[in-house]
């Protein structure tokens, strides 16, 4: 039987050969792979070890300034002390508006500072430093309207500040939409309690308070600012109620007064002397004077030269 020579069954027995060496070297670079990766892995007796025991970090971390972007890449946080005379973090919004910052100024003063999705400073806490010119270890917060645009702005357009001082003081100050003082609140260190009020034009129209010893004062003034209407209430033995009212050159004309059981009114003239005055006792006596006419005054002056020459008269003889 004759075997006869096939060229194509040649050729497929041929690359089947290396179709098996082929496999036979991928084999081998699988294993090797494989002991290299095990090789690799920590060398544990139990559990695996966490990540931050197998890495060496620094205890410090010296950096100038911070940057936190989120997944968007839109800065969102940033930690700067660039500038030794403002240390400050601040967060951002999603459209990149700054929202909220705090920091130490030159002056080593802490602020927090929060604004609204227009950048407008809307409040404003202060912890002045001890070496502060003006306010010296001071806190102030203050609450601000939407038309503040100037965060240095020491008049807090349509806003509410509230202060302290180291002596116990407390004030409250509210403002206008223009950044006019409107009320005034101040407990004083001394125990003394004040309140003032002025007006559109920034004139005192009315005060009142308790002062530290008790008594209690009330003040109305005019569009110039002049008293125009006081009423005192004092506190001890006399509980003496005073009120006055005066004219517009600040001359005290009506006076009406009561102090203990008695009470009384008094009226003056444009230069401020009794013409009138009327006054019952605590035994419900009446008291009334009134000051003579000039007319009267001439009378009763002709009248006393007239009675003293008489008596002269008598005494020298000459009546006889």
């Amino acid at each position: 039987m004759s075997i006869s020579y096939n060229p194509t069954q040649h050729s497929v027995i041929k690359r089947i050969k290396v179709l098996e060496r082929q496999n036979l070297v991928m084999k081998v670079i699988v294993m090797c792979l494989a002991v290299l990766v095990v090789a690799c892995q920590p060398k544990t007796t139990t559990a695996q070890a966490p990540m931050a025991d197998s890495l060496s970090l620094p205890d410090v971390l010296e950096v100038q300034k911070i940057v936190l972007k989120d997944d968007n890449q839109d800065v969102r946080l940033v930690i700067d002390a660039t500038d030794s005379n403002d240390i400050f973090q601040a967060f951002y919004d999603h459209s990149g508006v700054e929202r909220a910052r705090i920091g130490i100024d030159e002056l080593d003063s802490a602020r927090f500072r929060l604004f609204d999705s227009k950048s407008t400073l809307r409040f404003n806490a202060v912890t002045f430093s001890d070496n502060h010119p003006q306010a010296a270890n001071r806190v102030s917060m203050a609450i601000l309207g939407a038309d503040n645009q100037d965060p240095d702005n020491v008049v807090e357009k349509g806003g509410i500040v509230l202060t302290t001082s180291p002596s116990g003081a407390v004030g409250e100050y509210l403002f206008d939409k223009d950044g006019g003082l409107r009320i005034e609140n101040q407990v004083f260190d001394n125990g003394m309690v004040g309140k003032n009020i002025y007006d559109n034009n920034a004139v005192l129209r009315l005060s009142e308070g308790v002062l530290a010893n008790g008594n209690t004062t009330r003040q109305m003034l005019d569009n110039t600012g002049k008293s125009r209407h006081s009423l005192t209430i004092s506190e001890g033995e006399s509980s003496l109620v005073n009120e006055i009212i005066f004219d517009k050159q600040g001359v005290a004309r009506l006076v009406n007064f009561t102090n203990g059981n008695t009470s009384g009114q008094i009226h003056n003239d444009q230069a401020g002397e009794t013409k009138t005055s009327t006054a019952i006792d605590a035994d419900n006596t009446v008291a009334h004077f009134v000051e003579p006419t000039a007319r009267e005054k001439l009378i009763n002056a002709t009248d006393t030269v007239i009675r003293t020459v008489d008596i002269i008269r008598l005494l020298t003889g000459g009546g006889e």
